[in-house]
């Protein structure tokens, strides 16, 4: 059985996501702690003051320390196991949760490159966090030209005041 469909106690519109409240703002801060961590493909590791992840790593990291995904998300399950799928599992999440919006603002998704990145809007200036493969790290960027065209996805619950 696919772990990541197992019946949760929790009533969320996905088993990981866990109804807390949280805004743009604590997203970005959360997204800014991970500057300069090391980038490696498939990774979602923090330990102490190490961390190491891609792109969708970045974000599973951000969401657990901010107890939108519980304890129990395994951020290790690698890309190549072709029956449960990290990348996949980022996508139920943020289809269940997210909303398409063409105003990006702090705390946003960007999703870029043929659908084949994402990073974090890290204020409503246009700078992302961005776990980058040729850098090495997890960088902090204006939105540019290698960005576009890309989609923006925000919270459907814009600050979360309205989850009970």
């Amino acid at each position: 059985m696919d772990p990541f469909l197992r019946k949760s106690r929790a009533k969320t519109p996905y088993p990981y996501f866990q109804p807390v409240r949280v805004d743009g703002a604590q997203i970005a801060a959360a997204a800014r702690l991970y500057i300069g961590a090391k980038y490696q493909h498939g990774a979602a590791f923090e330990s102490g003051f190490i961390a190491v992840c891609d792109c969708a790593g970045l974000v599973l990291l951000v969401w657990r320390r901010l107890g939108l995904i519980g304890k129990d998300f395994d951020l290790s399950l690698p890309y190549a196991n072709l029956k449960i799928s990290r990348a996949g599992a980022l996508m139920a999440i943020l289809r269940a949760n997210y909303k398409p919006t063409k105003t990006p603002r702090a705390g946003d998704l960007i999703i870029s490159k043929g659908n084949r990145h994402v990073s974090i809007m890290t204020d409503d200036a246009g700078h992302i966090a961005s776990a980058q493969e040729s850098a090495g790290r997890v960088v902090e960027r204006l939105i540019g030209i290698e960005d576009r065209p890309f989609t923006a996805w925000t919270l459907k619950a814009r600050n979360r005041a309205e989850v009970k």
